[in-house]
């Protein structure tokens, strides 16, 4: 596989006398990952990943609402999920399911763009209902805007992706990107690659 990516990343390139490398490494699992940023600001990345990895990084929403329901109050979730054990919050050794969040502006042509923010680790649980509680717990309760109780956020997005995972996103005009999701805890190590 890895020297697959060598291959297809220099023979894509090949009619480009100004590509360069400028990010070349080995992931966790040891394949290949290689970035060039053109000119222009767009950027090409070629990498190996596990097939089940690859399929939990493009597991996207499904477009049906989660819950119709309003918001819970904080303190009706469970104190495992308000406040993680030290198992749950270690990032070097996650559990099975990861829940992360990020911030951040999206492309809107009036700001300089460099990417989608990054997903940033919360914590991690053994089963999807506690990371998908945990997500709804992270975006009602850490949101970037500090917003609670009666001024608490009402996500544009809030749905489950196609393997079952929770995620929440407000974008309020003119203003950040809010997102919280959960994913595969091996699929995580990918983003923001």
């Amino acid at each position: 596989a890895n020297l697959r990516v060598d291959y297809v990343f220099y023979i894509w390139n090949c009619d480009f006398p100004d590509m360069h490398v400028d990010e070349e490494k080995t992931t966790k699992g040891g394949l290949h990952f290689i970035r060039c940023k053109h000119d222009g600001g767009s950027e090409q990345v070629v990498s190996a990943c596990l097939s089940d990895v690859y399929e939990w990084m493009h597991d996207r929403p499904s477009g049906s609402s989660f819950n119709d329901d309003e918001p819970r109050e904080e303190s009706s979730f469970a104190k495992a999920i308000r406040s993680p054990g030290i198992a749950n919050l270690n990032e070097k050794i996650k559990l099975k399911f990861t829940v992360w969040s990020s911030c951040g502006y999206g492309y809107g042509g009036w700001r300089s763009y460099s990417g989608p923010p990054k997903k940033e680790f919360d914590s991690s649980f053994s089963t999807i209902e506690e990371a998908n509680e945990r997500a709804e717990y992270v975006f009602y309760s850490k949101n970037p805007w500090d917003l609670h109780g009666e001024d608490r956020l009402t996500p544009d997005t809030d749905t489950t992706t196609g393997k079952g995972c929770r995620y929440l996103e407000v974008h309020p005009d003119g203003s950040y990107i809010w997102t919280v999701s959960v994913t595969k805890s091996g699929a995580f190590e990918y983003f923001d690659m």
